[in-house]
């Protein structure tokens, strides 16, 4: 695996009664690109495989770095943010950020990543979201 390639290495598991077609993998980070070359956690960042998904987060909770970014695109302060979540510092959020734009190519290939998930389960479960 290089550091440049763009997929994700993923080892299909058995299947469990509770579980839907589109859950049937399991996503390994210690062997996805993002996880083993580019990012690397901080102090205030935390990238664990057993951990949201081996998802970068903030240390010592389970809010993801594109949680964040998400508040902070739909217009959430950083105040307001911190308010909503106590276990936040402003440092903490502000080192998520920065994170983030560190990392944006790919943390955005994450967010798109997620949304794709979320899309397929949704028509696989006849849901519609207006």
């Amino acid at each position: 695996m290089r550091c440049g390639s763009a997929h994700i290495d993923a080892k299909p598991r058995g299947r469990r009664e509770s579980q839907t077609e589109v859950a049937n993998f399991e996503f390994d980070p210690t062997r996805h690109r993002l996880y083993s070359c580019i990012m690397k956690p901080t102090a205030h960042i935390d990238i664990s495989p057993d951990v949201c998904s081996g998802r970068p987060r903030v240390a010592g909770t389970r809010i993801r770095v594109q949680n964040i970014v998400a508040w902070s695109e739909q217009g959430e302060t950083p105040d307001e943010i911190v308010a909503a979540y106590p276990q936040l510092s402003l440092a903490s959020l502000h080192a998520a950020l920065a994170f983030y734009y560190d990392n944006r190519e790919s943390i955005d290939r994450m967010i798109a990543e997620d949304r794709d998930f979320i899309s397929t389960a949704q028509d696989q479960a006849g849901v519609s979201v207006d």
